[in-house]
């Protein structure tokens, strides 16, 4: 039996944070390395059109009109490309960000060529792309629906010519835009184990986001939980280490001066090295989360351990850990079939073995 297998375990917040922080610290040159391709050159792009905009930024000077004009193609070609850059890498580096950790936490060896091979397969990355897209799509659909209701209100309240009716748009609005916001909040806590879905277990991108679905009940607190600690994390340091250039930059802007080039330089440097630092976190919190609700639900770890000593689960079960060393399909014997329970070691006075 691999070690690594012990660790698979039931876990609450305190302990996905703690394997979060063991997984970075054993990992780190791994995930390090897959998340500045994202990071690095994204920086690198946000410091040229930025550079491209210095002449003609200043708090106390107006700009040259034709000086902008003269710069523009430059600056919007830099923005597209940028833009173009995210969004054909996000998915690569999520996909292998998710190959990374997940063979990491299962005790298996992977380099960073190796997981970006794996996800630019076509079987793997047009599904992901795919996926993140209709992710996008679902988890901003309150705010566009919302925000079009409220504006055919606001737009019939004006041809009333009602004051009245225009203070019940507003208070309709806040109410109607706040209820939106708790919709993207549910539904990207829903689908947050979409990618992991997709990569672990090659379910297609329409499965993933059901199986996401169906796996979060029971686990949404935790989830949230989760995400805000680790997301206020990843925002908080980069923002620190990088405020005392932040600061040399705006005190130019405010005095006229404009932006000093080699300032934007570290800068840009900085944010990255930060950006990169901080990238993995939220990725190794959703697989643990995953793995959890995946031991506690369906024996996750009870199932690695039949695979290993040669029994099979049923056919089509989602319990099959595909993509660690992309094993073939195998079938579990009805024993190993039930959620993850207590291991009681023998001789303790309960009775030995796993309760049933």
């Amino acid at each position: 039996m691999q070690p690594n297998i012990r660790r698979l375990r039931p876990m609450g917040i305190a302990d996905i944070l703690d394997e979060m922080v063991e997984l970075y610290k054993t990992s780190f040159t791994l995930l390090i390395g897959i998340a500045a391709v994202m990071h690095v050159p994204y920086s690198f792009f946000t410091q040229y059109y930025l550079m491209q905009l210095m002449p003609s930024m200043s708090v106390t000077q107006p700009a040259d009109p034709t000086a902008v004009m003269k710069r523009l193609p430059a600056l919007l070609g830099a923005i597209g490309i940028s833009y173009l850059y995210l969004f054909i890498v996000t998915p690569v580096v999520t996909g292998a960000l998710t190959i990374a950790i997940s063979e990491r936490y299962l005790g298996h060896s992977v380099t960073i060529g190796s997981c970006f091979r794996r996800v630019l397969k076509v079987k793997v990355f047009f599904p992901l792309l795919g996926l993140i897209f209709l992710k996008g799509i679902a988890t901003s659909a309150p705010i566009l629906i919302i925000g079009v209701l409220i504006g055919v209100m606001a737009v019939g309240a004006g041809a009333m010519g009602s004051t009245a009716g225009f203070v019940l748009v507003v208070m309709a609005g806040i109410v109607l835009f706040l209820g939106a916001i708790a919709a993207v909040i549910y539904l990207t806590l829903r689908l947050l184990l979409a990618e992991p879905s997709l990569i672990v277990e090659s379910c297609g991108t329409m499965n993933a986001l059901a199986r996401s679905w169906t796996i979060m009940p029971g686990s949404i607190v935790k989830g949230l939980g989760l995400i805000l600690l680790v997301g206020l994390i990843s925002g908080m340091v980069p923002s620190i280490v990088s405020y005392p250039t932040r600061m040399v930059l705006a005190m130019g802007l405010v005095n006229g001066a404009g932006m000093n080039h080699l300032v934007l330089v570290v800068h840009s440097i900085i944010t990255a090295m930060a950006d990169t630092l901080v990238a993995p976190l939220i990725s190794i919190a959703s697989i643990l989360l995953y793995y959890d609700i995946r031991i506690r639900k369906e024996g996750f770890d009870l199932m690695l351990l039949a695979n290993e000593m040669g029994a099979k689960p049923p056919e089509g079960a989602y319990g099959v850990p595909v993509m660690p060393q992309e094993q073939p399909t195998m079938q579990y014997p009805q024993e190993v079939q039930q959620p993850y329970q207590e291991q009681v070691p023998p001789g303790d006075g309960r009775g030995g073995g796993i309760e049933q």
